[in-house]
């Protein structure tokens, strides 16, 4: 276990803390400081006061914050709770897990965040530094508490996927910091896309000389890259970082070049790589270097990643039923990521698109409807997003044929209505999922379902 032997839990020894969120990482909180700490009190704050039944915790509903904020000393918030509701709190009073968790092991985290990739990003690092000798753990928004590690023995290094809400208050940076795209997203938690692109980029904020940023090279000319004090390397296509050290790719091979600029050719055999299209490429590229600089040799770990499997909700092929193939992407909630799904198969003539509208704009993707070739020929919509893009569909005129279903049972009948054999039908919707699914994977996996159940 180790761990230091639990000193940082001193921390909070005789101190009154409040919980502000109580699902899953409130939960690990809460366990966490039972179990290895000796707080003074522990107190329960969530939206929902119902969600801590069966815990014998006071509960302190919000109206409560102005009449006891003198009597915390700490408050430990989760990443779903709005941070706007603490207001009456001082902010130096605020943490979370992810906060103390870089403060007490920044030097061995690497921490991944991005709008989309961040997952198979993360997933890719751990598989990769995994199999190759050194000892690695895998946490945060992928859906371990980082709290819970404290659970394992203590490893060289620790990968963490991380979310706007967990950047959201931290005061360190992780040692190594991979950001890989910043999109609009989440607009109905930060309220605006400036905000939410703030709390993304203090994965780099608290960065120092000795640490690394790692940055996709969409983002050359984006704000937070100015600031950077550590040491800076590019990925993607192409590594237009002038001056700067990186990766690039080509059809067949991803080039390294060093602090001198100098190239390193390092061929990889696309066919067998287990992850479709360019955005998959560029993931990988700053994985590669996320592991290069732990000390794994680019050509063994790309061996590591013909082994990795990938995770489902992108990209994943449910089957081929009455001669369709079904492809899930229920992952893809902005509408980038919609079209780099789009573009990266064939044969697309369905698509299922809409949900939950969290104020995003869809001019991005009726630009592509309206320009590039090889369109799906059906669209079916669902939800709020899918009434919006309706009205969109309408005044642009866009060509495809376009239904709207009321759940997923209606659109995956639809989508054996009007898909041909031989083509596919892709689950792709650029919105959230919270309007009539728990999340992404529910969405998913009554798609996957639905797919089985009707054919």
């Amino acid at each position: 276990m180790n761990w230091n032997n639990f000193q940082f839990t001193e921390t909070f020894n005789h101190v009154r803390i409040l919980i502000a969120g109580f699902g899953k990482e409130g939960i690990s909180t809460y366990h966490f400081l039972t179990k290895y700490c000796k707080p003074k009190n522990i107190f329960i704050t969530d939206d929902n006061p119902s969600i801590t039944k069966g815990f014998n915790i006071p509960y302190i509903p919000f109206s409560e914050f102005s009449n006891i904020s003198s009597n915390i000393d700490l408050i430990i918030k989760s990443p779903g709770y709005p941070l706007r509701q603490l207001h009456v709190f001082p902010p130096e009073k605020i943490t979370s897990q992810t906060d103390l968790f870089l403060r007490w092991f920044h030097s061995k985290t690497i921490g991944i965040t991005g709008t989309k990739g961040k997952s198979t990003i993360s997933s890719l690092i751990y598989h990769i530094i995994n199999g190759n000798g050194k000892s690695v753990l895998l946490a945060g928004n992928i859906g371990i508490p980082v709290f819970d590690l404290f659970e394992k023995d203590e490893p060289e290094w620790v990968v963490l996927e991380l979310s706007a809400n967990q950047l959201e208050i931290i005061h360190r940076s992780p040692h190594i910091a991979l950001l890989n795209n910043i999109y609009e997203e989440h607009l109905d938690y930060f309220g605006s896309f400036e905000s939410y692109a703030k709390a993304k980029s203090n994965i780099l904020l608290y960065q120092s000389s000795m640490d690394y940023a790692l940055i996709h090279y969409s983002l050359k000319n984006f704000s937070v890259v100015p600031m950077i004090q550590s040491n800076l390397l590019a990925y993607g296509y192409p590594c237009c970082f002038s001056s700067t050290p990186g990766i690039a790719l080509d059809e067949k091979n991803f080039i390294f070049y060093n602090n001198l600029l100098s190239k390193k050719i390092i061929p990889f055999q696309k066919d067998i790589i287990p992850l479709v299209g360019k955005h998959n490429l560029e993931n990988i590229s700053g994985a590669l270097l996320a592991c290069h600089l732990v000390g794994i040799s680019f050509e063994t770990a790309i061996e590591s990643i013909y082994t990795f499997k990938p995770l489902p909700h992108r990209l994943e092929k449910v089957g081929t039923f009455r001669g369709i193939t079904f492809i899930n992407d229920s992952i893809s909630t902005i509408p980038q990521a919609t079209i780099h799904a789009l573009t990266s198969l064939h044969n697309v003539h369905t698509l299922i698109l809409g949900g939950y509208d969290r104020g995003i704009d869809y001019h991005i993707l009726i630009d592509y409807f309206l320009q590039y070739p090889n369109q799906p020929a059906t669209i079916i919509l669902l939800g709020q997003v899918g009434i919006k893009l309706q009205e969109y569909f309408k005044k642009f005129m866009i060509p495809q044929s376009y239904y709207f279903a009321n759940n997923m049972e209606e659109a995956v009948k639809l989508a054996y209505e009007h898909t041909p054999a031989g083509k596919v039908c892709l689950l792709s919707p650029a919105a959230s999922s919270y309007d009539q699914f728990k999340n992404f994977e529910d969405r998913g996996n009554q798609f996957k379902e639905w797919c089985i159940k009707l054919m």
